[in-house]
């Protein structure tokens, strides 16, 4: 196979090592229409905001576009939009905004690419409790949210029926070989810290369908289950376990010990990595990220290892109580400033897992020289960087600094805290070979920004923020009820508030702004004046089944080196579960065709389902310049229909005695239990309250129903059909009152008098009942 770092023909590649970046689009900045209707308590109002979003959230679809979004970020409140990017299109043309769906806001969730190329959005922050006299704010608290969105009608959607067991505030979210999305970590809901677990973390493992249909918690087996840190870097291995890499975005929690995650249909279980040696050089790597290596032939000498590099542990001082420690832990001092990283970390190191051993292995990788040598190891301290899997077979690191999130004051010497010095250069990485040094972007990419490799071979950077500061104030409506942002405490609505613009990154230092805008780097391969190939057309068709073989067409067939297929990258505060890398078997070229062999299912947790980028790379080291995307899936009928226990099923009751989680009353009564665990403490805790008398005793009810046909339509006509009618009705009645807030107490009040009534009544309708079935059952031949 060509090497595209070796000798080609007898002669070097071309000079370029380094790559370069284009300019920052001048002007542009990700818009905020000029009347936004997002007030969380009325959605037909509208405030005036012009200060723009800066990207937190990113992920590439299969369409070639990248979905960019944002969430209000707890007290500066942002449109709660999305936008979608098209690399395609001229800088200047208006991006397309897409309104986030009501009641949710996506500011610190993860998401992946379902198989279908659908985007699982999972947890974010809980919606501000604002049905109560006092108003609670809830922008760093974990939601139950779970929501889809569509490349092809570009919209989000709401799984009727589904959401989290528990709140997720900074999860993450790994795609397993059947189609599945295992959910872990994050900081959970308002009220769920304990003595136990003081800081909330969420650790249970939940799982998400194929289709995203269904939601299950695992039971966990063997040793209690670890609280990791959220943000937990997380990859599946092509053993089909889950292994944790030590990167976080904040080590609310002491780190565990290594871990890897054996899943099963209904079970979860955590182990801690075998000896003999378990555990990596450098455990605490706060703000730093993982990836795993390229997978290039033979790919069974290269699969299931991870690089892993940056990040830290961030100590704090708190003046007011001279208090010392880690940041964020319980415990730790609060209102703490940043004075420094832990002693003992590195914020140059990287290390590799391999995960293939029977014993994994960490290695560390040694800090390089400075200056643009080859060389070993990062030559940069990177805190909240970037890796970006490139065609060629490199990962790009790119973006972050020496500090910490915020409380880090990029060239602003009129305060204490430590200066931040932005990461500016790139450094490309070659297993085996170690990092080269590239070229510098123009502007700091700090926390909150994300990076994605395009479809044109090019790498996308946004966001980035040093810190969160100097946003116009906005003026709000008369009977705003949400949060403000503002420059005052108003009496009687949520807080905090900031007192007013704040020092760090005055106007006119540039560079340590809001970054609301992007900027594109063209790797190596793109700059050696060499032609890059093309695809013609892939053949039969953009689907193809594990094991099957394909046809690429392409006038530069007879060049072509390697064929590899990328998933597309889904980014969020240097956490992206879904980047692979996978070189394909690929015949010699026969005129202008190439034949590909994919990946058997017997490497699924390799090619995990999917949509992926297709990429040909020339003997010159050069890919396509237009990756197509193919989507890698199971032969039909996949995915399976429901075999999950029936305990996890929606509206058990009503889903069979309709028979279709798809009914119009079972879809009405699911997405009326999610709105009123959405609605505020009240709502959350009354939903609680009825599951748990609910689920007492419907699966029981259920499994019989689906024996006996007879009771099932008894059930059918006599309970649901109409207590979903009464149902409704009080929700009419409720919807006519004029004041706002009495809404969910009076809907909960209403549905508490219905369920009396129906106890009380419960005689009458057990007559009811069995009139419908026949008394004389067995003479009608029903098993009833």
């Amino acid at each position: 196979d060509a090497d595209p770092f070796a000798l080609v023909g007898g002669r070097l590649m071309a000079a370029d090592t380094q790559g370069e970046w284009l300019p920052v689009p001048p002007g542009f900045q990700f818009p905020v229409p000029t009347t936004t209707l997002y007030d969380p308590y009325d959605r037909t109002r509208t405030i005036s905001d012009t200060r723009g979003l800066f990207v937190v959230h990113a992920a590439l679809l299969r369409t070639g576009k990248i979905l960019c979004f944002c969430g209000y970020v707890e007290s500066l409140y942002y449109a709660p939009i999305a936008y979608l990017y098209d690399p395609t299109v001229p800088a200047t043309t208006t991006l397309k905004a897409v309104p986030m769906p009501a009641g949710t806001d996506l500011f610190c969730c993860h998401f992946v690419q379902l198989y279908d190329g659908r985007i699982l959005v999972i947890g974010g922050s809980q919606q501000d409790d604002l049905s109560a006299a006092a108003l609670q704010y809830h922008g760093s608290e974990g939601a139950r949210t779970v929501v889809v969105f569509d490349p092809t009608s570009e919209t989000f959607t709401t799984p009727p029926g589904v959401s989290l067991a528990q709140g997720r505030w900074y999860p993450t979210v790994v795609m397993l070989a059947d189609g599945r999305a295992a959910v872990l970590s994050g900081r959970r809901e308002s009220g769920a810290a304990s003595v136990a677990n003081p800081a909330g973390i969420a650790d249970a493992v939940e799982v998400i369908s194929a289709k995203a249909d269904r939601r299950t918690t695992l039971s966990n087996t063997g040793a209690a289950a670890p609280r990791l840190p959220i943000y937990p870097g997380a990859h599946l291995a092509p053993d089909g376990k889950v292994y944790t890499t030590h990167t976080t975005w904040g080590q609310e929690v002491a780190e565990p010990p290594s871990q890897r995650l054996t899943l099963t249909a209904t079970t979860s279980s955590w182990t801690p990595l075998p000896g003999p040696a378990p555990q990596p050089v450098q455990a605490l790597r706060e703000e730093g990220m993982s990836v795993p290596l390229p997978v290039t032939k033979p790919r069974a000498n290269t699969r299931g290892r991870y690089l892993i590099v940056g990040g830290g542990q961030a100590i704090g001082h708190n003046p007011a109580t001279t208090a010392n420690g880690p940041i964020l832990q319980v415990g730790g001092p609060a209102n703490a400033e940043f004075t420094g990283h832990l002693g003992t970390v590195n914020l140059k190191s990287a290390e590799i897992l391999d995960t293939t051993a029977s014993a994994p292995t960490w290695t560390q990788v040694a800090p390089g020289a400075s200056g643009p040598a080859a060389g070993p190891g990062l030559t940069a301290e990177r805190v909240n960087c970037h890796c970006v899997l490139l065609p060629d077979a490199t990962i790009a690191v790119m973006g972050g600094h020496n500090a910490y999130k915020w409380q880090a004051s990029a060239n602003d010497t009129g305060i204490t805290e430590q200066t931040t010095t932005p990461s500016l250069t790139v450094e490309l990485f070659k297993p085996g070979a170690g990092f080269t040094v590239g070229a510098a972007m123009t502007f700091p990419r700090m926390y909150h920004s994300v990076a994605l490799l395009m479809p044109d071979g090019r790498v996308w950077i946004a966001g980035g923020a040093d810190p969160n500061e100097n946003e116009p104030w906005i003026s709000y409506p008369a009977g705003w009820k949400g949060r403000r942002y503002d420059g005052r405490t108003t009496p009687g609505t949520p807080g905090p508030f900031p007192a007013g613009p704040r020092k760090n990154g005055q106007p006119g230092s540039g560079a340590v702004m809001n970054r609301k805008d992007y900027q594109i780097y063209r790797p190596p391969y793109l700059c050696k004046g060499l032609p890059q190939p093309t695809i013609t057309s892939i053949t039969p068709g953009s689907q193809v089944l594990y094991g099957a073989t394909f046809t690429i067409t392409s006038p530069q067939a007879a060049s072509i080196a390697h064929v590899a297929i990328m998933r597309p990258g889904a980014a969020t505060h240097h956490t992206d579960s879904e980047q692979r890398y996978i070189e394909l078997d690929a015949a010699p070229a026969v005129g202008n065709n190439i034949t590909v062999t994919m990946v058997d299912a017997t490497e699924a947790n390799v090619v995990t389902p999917g949509y992926y980028m297709v990429w040909i790379i020339d003997n010159q080291g050069i890919p396509c310049a237009n990756a197509k995307f193919i989507q890698v899936t199971y032969p039909p009928p996949w995915p399976d229909p429901p075999n999950d226990a029936i305990e996890s099923w929606p509206c058990i009751i009503a889903t069979v005695s309709l028979g279709s989680a798809s009914a119009p009353d079972v879809i009405y009564l699911r997405s009326l239990r999610d709105e009123l665990a959405a609605s505020g403490t009240l709502g959350r805790r009354f939903i609680d309250a009825v599951n748990a008398l609910y689920y007492s005793f419907s699966p029981r009810t259920a499994r019989y129903l689906q024996r006996h046909s007879r009771w099932r339509a008894a059930v059918r006509d006599v309970v649901v059909v109409p207590g979903t009618r009464c149902i409704r009705g009080a929700r009419r009645l409720v919807d006519r009152l004029p004041w706002r807030g009495a809404h969910t107490p009076a809907l909960i009040t209403a549905l508490t008098i219905e369920g009396a009534m129906a106890v009380a009544l419960s005689p009458l309708v057990t007559l009811a009942l069995l009139a419908h079935a026949g008394l004389n059952i067995g003479v009608r031949g029903d098993r009833g």
